[in-house]
Formats: structure tokens, C-alpha cells, sequence
């Protein structure tokens, strides 16, 4: 199988993208904008004919080693094709590829099929928008309803579209836990504000008293609605303004033909919460790959064959005569 490795500047946008959004498995995450904001325009791609199967891939380096690994904000990436079936010859082709030139890799991957590989199964959350507003609340848990009747009672506290940008990503960033946004904050304005001007992005916000107490960002691509970002203050987080929050998307987008996906969670109290708003589990894989592991269980294959090979055994009246490990 013929297989080219492309630099972002040497890919076509407009093949590419056309081969993202024609794959059975599409996602938001594979555009050539949204990785293009992810990781300052540094993937590269190995791709098979004609834009026929692509996969992007974030290599780095640390103290001058070549690695593979997922950029912030992509749940999963892997092989993308255009109305065509990916055959298992042609999966492996590619993995081998992946891993010809790089020390290790660890990647999210979208690719349903058996892997041979090293893999972990990942869940995340979705929720088919496809119903009435009235039969989808019908699905909510008791705990989600209760908790959404409590944020309801709060005096002035109410969903907001139409907040200051800048005031919202600001508060995402102060609100992290685990300072990612802190860290990547230019790489996530970016995605922000190139979204948000192809008009497929935007950010809701709860505010009490004119206060933000929850925010929350959103890409629309193809038929899901991306929950990408998230965060609450100490008081929203006691009023429960992020379940307001999910609660008035899902309102706003019911009966469509939709799927609100929660990007997530493996975190248990997160998936508890995605779960009482009636979402369902779908999977998908981390693999990882460890050049050194490759070593070894070829180098210990090698051994041990080479030590079936050069076992002599001379037996002289019961004596043995060599045995060679060499």
C-alpha cells in the first residue's frame, strides 16, 4: 500500500476537509481548522491515494525524541476515509507507519474495528436530540431533575447567550482545575474565535445577579453538538448553573436530528452527571506504543529461537557434551 506522509503546509484543505466530513466516523476534531488551532498548525498526516484515508498525528519532540501524541482538546482522531470501507490490511498499514519513526506514541483513536494493538476502551457520552423537549425531560434522572428544579429557584439566575467573549474565556481559564486552559490559552482562543467566525461555534453562559456562575463552549459540526468546555465558580457549582446550562441547549435543540455529545467523561461523578440527562455510552480507544517494548518482545522472540537453533546436544554414553545459548 502506497502511503505518503504530508506536512500541514503541503495538504490540501479542500480535499482534506472533503474526505473529514464524507467519512462514516466524522468528527469535528480531524478539520484542518480545528488542528490547525490545537496544535499551531504542526500535524502532519500519513494519506493513501487521492485523499482515498487520511490520518492526522501531533509529533513532538523532548529532548530531541520523536513522539505521537493527542492534541488538547481532540477526544479522537485516527483514520478517516471517503465513502469507503477501511480494510484491515489497510489499518495496519497505516499503524506501521505510525510507528516506523517515532520513539512512542499515545492516541485517541475513533477506529471501530478489532485493534491488535495495546488499547484501552474509553466511554463517552451522547444524547439523541431527535425527540420532543417534553419526552427527552421524560428521561432525565431523579437526581438531574431535582437538581434542576433547585438551579430553577435561584432568584436571577438564568441562561445568558449573549455574553461578553472575552469575559467567558477568561472565566473557563480561571475556573480550570486542572490549569490546562491557563496553559493552552492562546491555542484555545484561537479554536474560539475560528469557530465562532465560521459560525459553528459559540458559548452560553449562566449568570446570577449579572455574575457568571457556570460557561460553556460549543461547536455544531455535521450532526453533533460538541461540548467542549465547561467550568462553574464555587457559588455555581452550589446552585447547580451547569445543569441549567446543559438543560437550555438540550431545550433549544430538541427535535432535531442531532446528537448532543458530551465529549466524555471517564471521570465517574462526570458520567453520573451525563448520564442523568438520559445519555448513552458509545466507545472508543487510547492505544499506545513503546518502542522499547517492540525491542524487547522481538529481542526475546529472536532469543528464544536462536536458542532452539543452537541447542546441541551430544549425548556420549549419557554425557552432555555443549549446550549454546550464543
Amino acid at each position: 500500500m502506497n502511503l505518503r506522509l504530508l506536512q500541514r503546509k503541503e495538504i490540501d484543505d479542500e480535499k482534506w476537509n472533503n474526505t473529514i466530513s464524507s467519512s462514516h466516523n466524522v468528527n469535528v476534531y480531524a478539520n484542518t481548522w480545528y488542528l490547525d488551532a490545537m496544535t499551531d498548525s504542526k500535524w502532519q498526516a500519513w494519506i493513501s491515494g487521492d485523499y482515498e484515508i487520511v490520518m492526522p498525528f501531533y509529533k513532538k519532540y523532548k529532548y530531541g525524541i520523536p513522539y505521537i501524541s493527542q492534541p488538547l482538546l481532540c477526544q479522537r482522531l485516527g483514520l478517516f476515509s471517503r465513502e469507503k470501507e477501511i480494510t484491515n490490511n489497510e489499518i495496519d498499514a497505516f499503524y506501521d507507519k505510525l510507528s516506523s519513526k517515532v520513539f512512542k506514541y499515545d492516541i485517541l483513536t475513533n477506529d471501530d474495528f478489532p485493534l491488535k494493538l495495546k488499547h484501552v476502551t474509553k466511554e463517552n457520552h451522547v444524547l439523541n436530540l431527535t425527540l420532543t423537549y417534553e419526552n427527552l425531560l421524560k428521561n432525565y434522572n431523579r437526581n438531574t431533575k431535582r437538581n434542576l428544579a433547585f438551579a430553577r429557584a435561584v432568584e436571577n439566575h438564568h441562561v445568558n447567550e449573549n455574553t461578553d467573549i472575552k469575559a467567558q474565556i477568561d472565566f473557563l481559564k480561571d475556573n480550570d482545575p486542572t490549569l490546562l486552559l491557563g496553559k493552552h490559552h492562546l491555542k484555545v482562543e484561537k479554536l474560539i474565535n475560528s469557530s465562532i467566525s465560521l459560525k459553528n461555534g459559540f458559548l452560553v453562559s449562566v449568570v446570577e445577579n449579572d455574575e457568571i456562575r457556570a460557561s460553556a463552549f460549543f461547536i455544531v459540526f455535521g450532526n453533533r453538538i460538541y461540548f467542549l468546555l465547561c467550568a462553574s465558580d464555587h457559588r455555581g457549582k452550589e446552585i447547580k448553573s451547569m445543569y441549567l446550562l446543559i438543560d437550555h441547549v438540550i431545550q433549544k435543540h430538541a427535535g432535531e436530528n442531532k446528537i448532543f455529545d458530551f465529549t466524555g467523561s471517564n471521570i465517574k461523578n462526570i458520567a453520573q452527571r451525563n448520564l442523568g440527562f438520559g445519555a448513552s455510552v458509545e466507545s472508543y480507544y487510547h492505544i499506545s506504543f513503546l518502542w522499547l517494548e517492540k525491542v524487547k518482545n522481538n529481542f526475546i522472540i529472536h532469543l528464544r529461537i536462536d536458542a532452539f537453533l543452537s541447542l546441541i546436544l551430544i549425548i556420549n554414553s549419557n554425557e552432555l557434551i555443549q549446550i549454546n545459548f550464543a
